[in-house]
């Protein structure tokens, strides 16, 4: 009795395992699609050309091959039979699952306690590209009830037209045609025997058995193949033996200009029935430069891999017919998902390249090149905390002119204008600009928009400084290539008349002036030839929060360069910023460009000498400098002598130490941290903060009675001077030179 019950526990137990499996396969089951037709997008059919008619690819590094899809019909026959003989000998007479090669497989498995073979058909290939999972014993079972069921919706040719077009191969190169052209430089029709043996046995490990790094490996895989396709009777003795005797030829794949992303672009446009022609469309771009373009970019992120710098985009704009000439997506792609993103059209934080328009709307309600405006911490009560807001580098420089702010790219002195012209004013300035994602309102970005907590694409970026290079005019870029010998009135791009005025034109061209002056500059960015051009540049970088996304963008009168660097995944850099990678990507494309022209001079602006300090007109105690202004926005007040008399402000705030013309020796032998430099000034009358300048630069502060503070002696001559602020009017001392050897 004990054991028949025991027999029918053993048989309920079975039973309810069998229910719970079936359970756990009925929801583990995916659905498989109604067609093998990947697209009916119409223009997968059309070629596109460059400006010069050079082929442009759509890319083999996609998800899909839709763009060298080969019917089967046009398959050579020798192909299709290597194919299925190497891949699944019993094709055209299984159901989806050939049991005989499991077996076999299960049998080699338990004798030589590894796996020798997969027995995969080539239906299950096919499921596995439209599902992928983990490899187990029960992901095996699911493909084989899915390819099953894909056999019962699709005919067999079906599927081995898609799974030939769609089969990946090492470098994420997808389908026979791609991986033809990849590897030998040839069409399929023109392959030998051996390279399509090649083609098929590649399949069995890409990465293993790629041609650019294992051809003598791939040469005997083919060899071994070779005789089993003569066993089988596919080829004749003497094909073997030509087959041997051959050897492989891997050549330099010339699959065209990839411009997969830009053409992605296009396909989202409204395109106009007249630019296609011969099923052909010619776009703006310029492959030789776009193959340069990737060249330069991809060299930059390799030099700083270290620095976790993975991922980058370039723009490149022929200013004069506003069309685009390069749109590039460098770095590491070989991962699959990174591949499909546009470096060009994703949102990354732009850092301080928005604020060109910030003191371009600031000119628009008030202000000049040499207003001045107070460059020090702010700090703020935001969502019941406190914000601080501060400068990249940690210095401050008092009052300092507009001009020296925006060329410093100076934090605080942006926040300020932000409030002056007010946070939805500039939010609605940068949305007529066409920074189009900027989406929540003015509330949610706050004076933070100015210093980029915002997300913009560097399209819309590129977009919004060809408006600064065209004085304040508006369009969109055109990326459709107009014949200039075909056209005509009625013959428009999308978007060519799309054009309208956002900023003043003489405004407009302060800014530009202001983004060329290196003079200006060198507060922050010193005198490096970097930043120097044979011919006047305007430009801007850019470095967001943590170092995770780093720009540029640079024009002439003729051409707009605009670069982003960084990595998808929003990891931070090690200290990239937009003065580093970009900037020198971007000197090395307008190399190539060799512009002729800086920006058109703008001859009704008008020069006035103003006082450096105060941004008026100098009196005769003031030192001065020129300013650029727009009539009738040029000061009227003259510089209160009495307040701005260095002179007067030497006799009440001297240094005390180092002597001018003092000389430091640095000891070898000791520890820098031990050979400090005391500065100090005279016993104060009473308690105050003093600034000490170094060359220019705030390098530190101090609040005691002789402003005592250290400073670690860096070789080199030097400039000394002291500041103190008082109702937030400058006391300066004299300015004392020593050197340090």
């Amino acid at each position: 009795m004990f054991k028949k019950n025991f027999i029918k526990f053993l048989l309920l137990i079975f039973f309810f395992i069998i229910i719970i499996f079936i359970i756990i396969t009925y929801f583990g089951l995916k659905k498989l699609p109604d067609t093998l037709s990947l697209t009916s997008d119409p223009f997968d059919k059309i070629e596109f050309v460059d400006r010069n008619d050079e082929k442009l690819l759509v890319t083999y590094k996609t998800k899909w091959n839709v763009a060298n899809y080969v019917s089967l019909s046009d398959i050579p026959e020798f192909l299709k039979q290597v194919f299925i003989n190497i891949e699944d000998k019993r094709f055209y007479t299984h159901h989806g699952v050939d049991l005989k090669a499991r077996l076999s497989a299960l049998y080699q498995l338990l004798r030589l306690r590894k796996i020798v073979r997969g027995a995969s058909t080539i239906s299950e290939q096919t499921v596995k590209m439209f599902h992928k999972r983990k490899r187990t014993f029960f992901t095996k079972w699911l493909e084989g009830i899915e390819s099953y069921i894909l056999e019962k919706k699709f005919s067999k040719n079906e599927i081995l037209e898609f799974y030939l077009n769609e089969v990946p191969y090492a470098r994420n190169i997808r389908g026979i045609k791609n991986a033809s052209l990849y590897f030998f430089n040839r069409e399929l029709e023109t392959l030998s025997k051996k390279e399509i043996i090649a083609l098929a046995v590649m399949l069995r490990s890409p990465s293993t058995l790629d041609p650019f790094k294992n051809l003598e490996k791939l040469e005997n895989a083919v060899n071994k193949a070779s005789e089993l396709l003569f066993k089988d009777k596919i080829i004749s003795k003497i094909e073997l033996k030509h087959i041997k005797e051959e050897r492989l030829k891997i050549e330099n794949f010339t699959l065209g200009t990839d411009a997969s992303h830009f053409i992605s672009f296009i396909k989202k446009q409204n395109i106009d029935n007249d630019f296609i022609k011969n099923g052909k469309i010619k776009t703006t771009l310029d492959a030789s430069l776009q193959n340069d373009v990737k060249k330069a970019l991809d060299a930059e992120i390799n030099n700083l891999k270290e620095k976790n710098v993975r991922n980058g985009g370039a723009l490149v704009v022929n200013l004069k017919d506003n069309e685009i000439l390069a749109w590039v997506v460098g770095g590491d792609l070989e991962n699959e998902e990174d591949s499909q993103i546009d470096a060009v059209t994703i949102l990354r934080q732009p850092g301080s390249t928005l604020k060109p328009f910030l003191y371009a709307r600031a000119l628009e309600k008030g202000y000049n090149a040499a207003t001045v405006i107070l460059d020090a911490p702010i700090a703020e009560e935001v969502n019941k905390g406190i914000h601080r807001y501060k400068n990249f580098s940690g210095v401050y420089y008092g009052p300092i002119r507009l001009r020296e702010a925006l060329a410093n790219s100076l934090n605080t002195p942006a926040v300020r204008t932000v409030k002056f012209i007010g946070d939805s004013d500039f939010l609605e300035t940068l949305k007529n600009l066409g920074f189009e994602n900027l989406k929540k309102d003015s509330e949610y970005y706050g004076a933070g928009l100015a210093l980029g907590n915002g997300e913009v694409t560097l399209y819309e970026l590129s977009r919004a400084y060809a408006t600064l290079a065209r004085s304040g005019i508006y369009k969109d870029f055109n990326f459709l290539y107009k014949d200039k010998i075909s056209q005509n009135e009625n013959f428009n791009q999308q978007n060519l008349n799309t054009q309208k005025r956002v900023f003043d034109k003489d405004v407009s061209d302060i800014i530009n002036d202001i983004l060329q002056d290196s003079e200006a500059r060198r507060l922050e960015f010193g005198t490096s030839p970097i930043y120097k051009f044979t011919y006047p540049t305007s430009f801007k970088t850019g470095t967001s929060s943590d170092f995770r996304d780093a720009w540029v963008a640079a024009y002439t009168q003729d051409y707009l360069v605009s670069v982003w660097m960084g990595n998808y995944k929003r990891d931070s850099m090690k200290r990239v910023s937009g003065s580093l990678g970009p900037v020198s990507v971007m000197r090395t494309i307008f190399g190539i460009l060799n512009p002729k022209r800086g920006i058109k001079k703008n001859y009704n602006l008008k020069r006035v000498a103003v006082c450096p300090v105060s941004g008026i007109l100098p009196s005769k105690n003031c030192p001065h400098i020129e300013e650029i202004f727009k009539e009738g926005t040029e000061p009227t007040k003259i510089c209160d002598a009495k307040h701005k008399n260095k002179q007067k402000l030497y006799n009440t705030l001297k240094i005390a130490y180092p002597l001018n013309n003092m000389t430091f020796a640095i000891d070898k032998r000791i520890s820098i941290n031990r050979q400090a430099i005391n500065f100090e000034i005279y016993p104060l009358k009473e308690k105050a903060k003093v600034y000490w300048s170094l060359d220019g630069k705030i390098v530190g502060s101090s609040d005691n009675q002789t402003g005592a503070f250290e400073w670690m002696p860096k070789r080199g001559e030097h400039r000394l001077q002291a500041i103190i602020y008082k109702d937030n009017k400058p006391a300066y001392s004299q300015e004392f030179k020593f050197e340090v050897k």
